[in-house]
């Protein structure tokens, strides 16, 4: 072999390498984001245990809005699993759920300035039917 093919070969291994290292960070990252989101949620449940409230009754908490608002922003950049985050999604999928979201936002927040993307996906939810597709999620 010449010299430009051992250099193109080893170029070609380097650049191999380095798609390899992205590939795993960011699926260190996914994992990552999927724990912290998790905690958080746990930790708004476990709160609300300890404060005597049912934390079945989580949707009407200002800390579970902002938790699903910024799951949808993390979802935005491709930084959730794709499966855990259709689960997460789908938590909005029935009525009831939804119905206490959207009443918890007039509560937290009567002016409407907070929870963009929250919001963004409840209007969409609301227009086209309660499913949609979390890939053309507008909140996402």
């Amino acid at each position: 072999m010449d010299t430009a093919t051992l250099l193109l070969l080893g170029l070609l291994l380097v650049a191999c390498v380095g798609l390899k290292q992205l590939v795993d960070i960011k699926r260190a990252s996914r994992a990552a984001a999927s724990s912290a989101y998790v905690q958080r949620y746990w930790q708004i449940a476990d709160d609300l245990r300890r404060a005597g409230s049912d934390p079945h009754r989580i949707h009407e908490d200002p800390r579970y809005l902002q938790l699903l608002d910024d799951e949808l922003a993390v979802a935005a950049i491709g930084l959730l699993d794709e499966q855990q985050w259709a689960t997460w999604h789908g938590a909005l999928d029935e009525e009831p759920a939804r119905t206490r979201v959207v009443d918890a936002l007039q509560v937290y927040d009567p002016g409407t300035v907070g929870f963009p993307r929250l919001r963004r996906c409840l209007d969409q939810r609301q227009r086209d039917g309660a499913r949609h597709d979390i890939s053309r999620c507008a909140g996402a």
